[in-house]
């Protein structure tokens, strides 16, 4: 009979699996998995055959591991299921799309759903296969990675791109901020609870430095989206530890950055874009979206089909060239070939029906905010949480889950690993007006 020490541990293959995420993540800052594994035009991408491979690999564990996530990472699976499904269906149904390049095969409105759907599937199988002591472990490391390899890359993608901007394989400076984030944020979990084991004070600092760098970094992507989800990200904390020593602290820090950034964006040419907020061409894109599902009430119930009226799939796979502006022009008027927004995106293509699950993934993530601010963050992972539920707004401003792949296997795994974290509180553990210093929280 195996002892309770013993069955605690991990063992190889859940760790292996750990690994390979840490690995994984890192290579993709350097490599785009928006590649196929054939000649142009691209058909099967290369995240296609990684997610395909990850969860028929780590299956059979995650199966005996299934208990172990929480009912919360069930529902968010559920509910892009759902979205995943009926976008594959509308995609197989509606009519094929038809910009002034001619008709596009089908093959690329179906190719989106299917990519989304895998990643999630892999997310969760993977993160379910680790079980929660290795998920604890790896998921720092991982978030280094990322961190790390978006440095390091940073200056290919600088040569690129011609710009300054923090930019990765994993993501242009648009979107990237989001895996930046999350992985600071997911640092400052593990400084807090590196604290709480009682660590050395250089492995807190440490932690601490990491997250410091990965907001830096989010800051210089030059994204105008990510300083408004770093700004409700930090609203949130304060929420959260808005009391006694940790509130003058983070104030400070506060003060702080906005000052930094204030001079960075006197200084550096490249983020003078944050006193511009002003987008004609998405602006118009959204007023075509809006007309193209009012036209009757079918459209705006199930969407005019997915893949229809935003062909990005098509742009990325090298079927078509890509616009010199952005915009294709098809049925519906002028457009940018992606919607530049998850909500407008499920709006406009799948309808009223899916916009409502997709808001009900953001209910889920906002409660579980709500419950770390009212235990004043005495939970697990309690930063990550508020910042995963802080990302539903950059969906305002870009296709995060249905198109920026890698960018959303690393989402899928932070949310994942967040949703299934230890439980919050025990009896034995004071209530949570007893302190109000963040570094107090029980182990995740």
């Amino acid at each position: 009979m195996r002892s309770p020490t013993d069955s605690d541990r991990p063992g190889l293959w859940p760790s292996l699996l750990g690994a390979a995420v840490v690995l994984v993540m890192a290579a993709m800052q350097f490599v785009d998995f928006r590649h196929g594994v054939a000649g142009k035009p691209w058909i099967v991408s290369l995240q296609v055959v990684l997610c395909v491979a990850a969860a028929l690999v780590a299956a059979p564990a995650a199966w005996r591991r299934r208990g172990e996530m929480g009912r919360a990472a069930w529902w968010l699976a559920g509910a892009f299921s759902l979205i995943s499904a009926w976008s594959l269906v509308s995609a197989l149904v509606a009519p094929r799309a038809v910009i002034r390049q001619g008709e596009i095969p089908r093959i690329y409105q179906v190719m989106p759903a299917v990519t989304g759907w895998l990643t999630m599937i892999a997310a969760l199988v993977v993160a379910a296969a680790m079980g929660r002591r290795v998920r604890a472990a790896a998921l720092p490391w991982a978030g280094v990675a990322v961190l790390a390899g978006t440095l390091a890359d940073w200056p290919v993608q600088a040569g690129i791109h011609h710009s300054p901007r923090v930019a990765s394989g994993m993501g242009g400076s648009a979107v990237l901020h989001v895996a930046l984030l999350l992985a600071a944020t997911v640092l400052a979990d593990r400084a807090l609870a590196a604290r709480r084991q009682g660590r050395p004070r250089g492995v807190v600092a440490g932690w601490w430095a990491g997250a410091g760098a990965g907001l830096v970094l989010t800051c210089l992507t030059g994204s105008r989206s990510g300083l408004v989800v770093l700004a409700v990200t930090t609203v949130l904390v304060l929420m959260t530890w808005g009391r006694g020593t940790a509130r003058r602290v983070l104030l400070a820090a506060v003060a702080a950055g906005a000052l930094v950034l204030v001079a960075a964006v006197s200084m550096v040419p490249a983020l003078h874009r944050f006193t511009v907020w002003q987008s004609p061409l998405r602006v118009a894109t959204y007023r075509a979206a809006f007309e193209a599902i009012t036209e009757n009430p079918v459209r705006l119930l199930t969407g005019v089909g997915s893949g229809t009226l935003f062909p990005w799939y098509a742009v990325e796979a090298k079927h078509i060239p890509a616009p010199g502006d952005g915009r294709v022009i098809g049925p519906d008027g002028a457009v940018l070939s992606s919607a530049h927004s998850l909500y407008v995106a499920v709006l406009a293509e799948l309808g009223v029906v899916m916009l409502v699950v997709l808001l009900a993934i953001v209910a889920i993530l906002a409660a579980r905010a709500v419950g770390v601010a009212r235990r004043h963050g005495r939970t697990a992972a309690p930063v990550t949480t508020l910042a995963l539920a802080a990302t539903t707004v950059a969906w305002f401003f870009d296709t995060y889950l249905t198109k920026n792949f890698s960018l959303s296997l690393w989402w899928w795994v932070v949310a994942f690993s967040a949703l299934s974290a230890a439980p919050a509180l025990s009896a034995e553990q004071p209530s949570p007006s007893a302190s109000t210093d963040p570094s107090h929280s029980p182990a995740e």
